[in-house]
């Protein structure tokens, strides 16, 4: 695997992170309903998700099954 990091891999995964803090923030955190918390968390892991498939991370996988 190449050590080269995609740039847009981590603009995805900086601007999920910045929704999840924003979409969290906004919940009132009173009697809290885990599916909220559950959906909250979402835009961080689909971010998570494009940084792997930008950065080849995925590939390697596909290659060994």
């Amino acid at each position: 695997m190449k050590n080269k990091k995609s740039k847009t891999s981590f603009t995805f995964l900086i601007i999920g992170a910045c929704i999840t803090f924003l979409s969290f923030g906004n919940f009132p955190h009173n009697q809290l309903h885990p599916i909220y918390t559950m959906l909250s968390l979402l835009p961080l892991q689909l971010g998570a998700l494009m940084w792997i498939y930008l950065n080849g991370y995925l590939k390697e996988i596909n290659n060994n099954f």
